[in-house]
């Protein structure tokens, strides 16, 4: 006769929490269909994800508001029910993810920042921003649709990743968050004061980024006893032309922005820099020069990025290649295919004497109009060295 025994009910209650938690919060729901033995298992996953587009369908800015209330009710009642539910067990990650919240939500935000508090929680991640506002370069300086609680600030929490999005905070209370090594902000205004105050008070901070953010009247971070390893800078709002670092410790470097004047010092650390800008401030009207000396003060990266903005422009200038030799063992070069930019492979080919893998990813954006293009929708390709030989790996998709 065959065996009908259901194998997935009889598992020991140990295996199906290990199983839980190697599965993203999402699919440790589903488990509970399986069987009524795995009917609430996934309430004592340890990495918990509450967001609104739980199926992956964003909430359609035409969607009427009855529907909307309705999708929103039943996502707070279910939030509810959870943490009713859940009073033991280690939680490692609790992220919230909604837009737009108001007044009515506040209690329910307040239990769960209760819940990370009580429950020694290392990551925590609060996104309130609005999925359309992607659809932006440049943020609208809009207000954070809310603010941090209170609650969240009290007895030396144990959070050591903090993801902040739309949801302002109290630089000066953060004092207590000594455990802190990643920090993330994001569309919200952050002053170069309340950056300040973060890195002096939480020492241990490594990673920091920043997500168009707004109202910071220049970029400027530096300290001998500074720990941050990595810094990513993205599409962010200054009132200043004016990008200062100094980290001994700095080792992947990101920015994605506006041409600024920039001062990177003491970065010998490097490994990775990815650089990537668009059109620039008028009053930066010495390019070329702004762009060589970056790319001089980033020599030590074994993993470079560079943009076509910054290839068109570096080459506006008489050198052939940068006075030093490069350290960079893999070079990423995104390009245009313009004429202008074919110098670009000569003079970063003769800057990197000790390169292994040159990649071109290829695309259709035009930066400086009075060349002609060739239009590629999405092509890669990638060069290496190998002792003598030269393999090639191309790839194109139409």
């Amino acid at each position: 006769m065959e065996n009908n025994t259901d194998k997935l009910s009889s598992l020991p209650e140990l295996l199906c929490l290990f199983i839980i938690s190697l599965l993203p919060f999402k699919d440790a729901v589903r488990t509970s269909i399986l069987s009524k033995h795995w009917l609430h298992i996934w309430k004592y996953s340890p990495k918990i994800e509450f967001s609104e587009n739980f199926d992956g369908n964003c909430i359609d800015r035409f969607e009427p508001f009855s529907s909307i209330k309705a999708r929103r009710s039943a996502f707070m009642k279910f939030i509810k029910l959870w943490l009713d539910f859940r009073k033991v067990g280690e939680v490692e990650k609790f992220s919230l993810k909604f837009s737009k919240p108001n007044n009515d939500h506040r209690e329910i935000i307040e239990e769960c920042v209760t819940f990370v508090t009580q429950h020694g929680v290392k990551e925590l991640e609060l996104d309130f921003s609005d999925p359309f506002w992607e659809e932006e370069v440049i943020p609208n300086k809009r207000k954070a649709l809310f603010e941090l609680p209170k609650l969240a600030y009290g007895n030396k929490p144990n959070i050591e990743s903090l993801k902040l999005s739309s949801c302002s905070f109290r630089e000066n209370y953060l004092s207590n968050w000594q455990a802190l090594k990643e920090v993330t902000f994001g569309w919200m205004e952050v002053t170069l004061d309340a950056m300040t105050i973060v890195l002096s008070n939480c020492k241990m901070i490594e990673s920091l980024v920043l997500h168009k953010c707004w109202n910071l009247s220049h970029f400027e971070i530096g300290s001998e006893a500074l720990s941050l390893k990595r810094l990513v800078v993205d599409k962010c709002s200054f009132r200043n032309a004016l990008f200062k670092v100094s980290a001994p410790n700095l080792c992947f470097f990101k920015y994605f922005g506006k041409l600024c004047f920039f001062e990177m010092k003491n970065t010998l650390a490097i490994e990775e820099a990815h650089l990537h800008f668009y059109l620039g401030y008028d009053n930066v009207g010495t390019g070329a020069r702004v762009m060589y000396d970056l790319v001089k003060d980033l020599y030590n990266a074994r993993v470079l990025t560079v943009s076509p903005y910054l290839i068109q422009v570096i080459l506006t200038g008489e050198k052939r290649r940068m006075e030093h030799d490069m350290n960079a063992r893999h070079l990423i070069l995104r390009m245009n295919m313009l004429r202008c930019e074919l110098r670009a492979v000569s003079f970063f080919l003769l800057s990197c004497p000790m390169l292994e893998c040159l990649t071109f990813e290829l695309g259709s954006e035009i930066i400086l109009p009075d060349y002609q293009a060739m239009w590629i929708d999405s092509v890669s390709c990638v060069i290496i060295w190998m002792k003598n030989k030269m393999i090639y790996h191309c790839g194109l998709t139409v």
